[in-house]
Parts: structure tokens; sequence; C-alpha cells
């Protein structure tokens, strides 16, 4: 999942309060209006129980939307987080998004990550040879 983060686990466990609240306040902004609302009053259409639409079926917020939401939370983890722990297609709910992200955020803490940060080339010294 690329590099690791500056933070133990229990210390992202310590900061999980306000990256929680961050990655909630910034899904209730972002879905504030659906698209189907925003058509709705577009149209000054009220009818709720018309046929399904191709948005019916996608998620609330794509995948790319969730990538505002790391910048939010880079200031608590004091890092950038890579865009590779965002579930590809999005997340249906504020809840699945704050589940999702926990579980792989939390999973770049901690000393195995630092192992994995340092397994890369190792330098070897080499003699010099005299002329």
């Amino acid at each position: 999942m690329g590099a690791g983060l500056p933070l133990s686990e229990s210390e992202f466990d310590i900061r999980w309060p306000a990256i929680e609240k961050e990655l909630r306040d910034w899904y209730a902004t972002e879905t504030a209006t659906s698209f189907d609302q925003a058509v709705r009053h577009a149209t000054d259409k009220d009818d709720e129980d018309d046929d399904l639409s191709i948005w019916d079926e996608m998620p609330e917020l794509d995948s790319k939307r969730v990538v505002d939401a790391l910048v939010k939370i880079e200031p608590c983890l004091g890092s950038k987080v890579p865009v590779t722990v965002i579930r590809p297609g999005g997340y249906a709910s504020a809840d699945e998004l704050v589940a999702d992200l926990h579980d792989k955020i939390r999973a770049m803490c901690g000393p195995k990550m630092a192992a994995q940060q340092s397994t890369g080339p190792k330098l070897i010294s080499v003699p010099q040879v005299q002329a």
C-alpha cells in the first residue's frame, strides 16, 4: 500500500476521533444535496416515485471525490495518505467511508510499516583500490 505513516498504532488510535470527525463532517458537506435532489430542484419535479435512474445504483460519493477527504485528514496524521487507500468506486455512506479508511490507514502505522520501508536496497561498502 505504499509508504507507512510516521505514527504508531497507539498514536493513530489517539488521533482517530478527530480524524473520524473530519471525515464525517466532510461527508455531510459533500452529500448535503444529492444529484437527484439537484435535478428535481432544477426541474421543479417533486414526484419521488419516478422510475429508477442510472444514478440510483451509484455510490453516494465516487472514489475521485474522496481524494478531497484525504487532504482534509492529512494535518491530523502529520503525513500525506496515498490514494490507494480509497475503495475503487466510492462509498454509499459515511459509515462505509469511515470504517474502510480506518482499517486501511491504521494498517499503515506502526513498526511493521517501518520495517517494510527499511527493506529496500541495502548499500554495501566497497574497499577502495589504491593505484
